[in-house]
């Protein structure tokens, strides 16, 4: 385009510079070299199809954690951290009553519990900050997305005291637990109503009784109503069918899992903040009379010991990470060298760990377990771990998936671990008062799915 045709579509001189300014800029780019080793398949192919050099990590591990089990399924659901926890469970159980690997226990009954808690915290909470504006932000935050499928250990464990654990022989799986868009989709329509009667009506008139069996009813036309009492009828690996007498979720819970959840701790790695201090996160939770959600933040150093330590004891690891960052769904690795997309397109990202965390370029999303880990002999340091996903037994691993050091000490950013693997201070900061709160949009407050 010539300059006098610019002047026959512009009455103002401003845009017409502004005009040929822009196409020069634009033809400027358009004659950028490139390197001669820049691949231009991409177009065609999926960056994931591309980047994936040769070398993989390895699937074999010195040490792992016995017996072996076959990875779950969450299915459509953001529900990992019920389905990590629960796997962590089921391994002891499974070598106590010689229990089968395909051995679950029911992911649906927590998740129908943790909808009605859900909703009972999120009432108490619009109640708390009904005087608030409506577009402050922590009012914003309770409404932007009220009712999600993820969550954090804690309030496993907290469902778990309150209501105990059936095997998923018991209570399996519905249309809706494995794809939960529908329940939320009408409990959180549910939710914001409510919340507008709760800060439009009359002080203490709510009725959070009546919206809480409204929940329920709800609940159980989705998902079955949930066992109150139970027979377990199962058969061992000695093919002997065994049958137990008519027990309650906490009955079975006490009886045949036995675990105290009290004994574990929720460590993080948050470079963000000053280590071996413990933190909450303001309105982070799911049964009202529970205390609050809490983590220890350590050292990287001190994560990888406590869960060497706990690995050797035959014991896995529950841990939230962000999943998505390097994670090559062909080879199943979680490894920067493996899906190096950044060599592949030219690029060099510099952010540390803590910037990732402030720019938001990073958190924890997704939660699984680690079973175990390779030391090659002779040597201190870890290689790779064993990682037990929840997204069925597909893939090259069948499940399972390798997780190198690297990739560990750049996006773990929580683990679960034996309080007894504690330092004498890292203890006393764990058993005394939260040392400082988060706001509820903090990192450190993310949910895993």
């Amino acid at each position: 385009m010539t300059y006098d045709s610019l002047c026959l579509y512009s009455s103002s001189n401003t845009v017409i510079l502004n005009t040929i300014m822009s196409t020069v800029d634009h033809l400027s780019l358009l004659s950028t070299p490139l390197p001669n080793d820049l691949g231009f398949g991409l177009h065609n192919n999926l960056l994931s199809q591309v980047s994936c050099p040769r070398d993989i990590p390895s699937s074999v591990f010195s040490n792992v954690v016995k017996p072996g089990a076959t990875p779950t399924n969450q299915q459509a659901s953001g529900r990992c951290w019920l389905f990590a926890a629960l796997n962590f469970l089921r391994r002891p159980m499974m070598e106590k009553y010689k229990l089968p690997g395909s051995f679950e226990l029911s992911q649906s009954y927590m998740f129908f519990w943790d909808k009605l808690e859900r909703v009972n915290y999120m009432l108490k909470a619009y109640e708390e900050t009904r005087d608030q504006p409506w577009d402050d932000r922590t009012v914003s935050f309770l409404l932007q997305e009220p009712l999600g499928d993820g969550g954090q250990w804690q309030m496993f464990t907290a469902l778990v005291k309150k209501y105990g654990v059936v095997p998923k022989d018991v209570y399996g799986e519905s249309k809706h637990s494995g794809n939960s868009a529908g329940i939320n989709m009408v409990l959180t329509r549910l939710l914001r109503e409510w919340a507008q009667e709760i800060r439009e009506g009359k002080p203490g008139m709510f009725d959070r009784t009546q919206a809480l069996q409204t929940t329920y009813r709800i609940l159980c036309q989705f998902m079955g109503k949930p066992p109150m009492t139970f027979v377990w009828e199962y058969k061992n690996t000695a093919d002997e069918v065994v049958c137990t007498e008519r027990m309650t979720p906490q009955s079975f819970y006490k009886d045949f899992v036995g675990i105290d959840l009290d004994d574990y701790v929720s460590v993080i790695h948050d470079p963000r903040n000053v280590y071996d201090k413990s933190y909450g996160v303001t309105y982070l939770g799911n049964v009202v009379e529970d205390k609050m959600v809490r983590h220890l933040n350590v050292a990287m150093s001190d994560i990888e010991t406590m869960v060497e330590k706990t690995i050797i004891q035959n014991e896995t690891v529950w841990f939230g990470a962000d999943v998505g960052q390097h994670f090559h769904s062909k080879t199943q690795s979680l490894d920067q060298n493996t899906f190096a997309y950044d060599k592949y397109l030219g690029l060099t990202f510099i952010q540390s760990k803590k910037s990732k965390l402030e720019y938001r370029e990073s958190m924890m999303t997704h939660a699984m377990l680690i079973t175990g880990f390779h030391k090659p002999k002779n040597q201190t340091q870890i290689s790779r771990w064993q990682v037990e996903n929840s997204w069925g037994t597909d893939g090259s691993r069948g499940g399972y998936l390798t997780m190198t050091t690297d990739w560990m000490r750049d996006y773990v950013y929580q683990v679960v671990v034996n309080k007894k693997f504690l330092t004498d201070a890292q203890k006393e900061a764990w058993n005394g008062e939260v040392e400082c709160m988060l706001p509820p949009w903090d990192p450190m407050g993310a949910l895993a799915v």
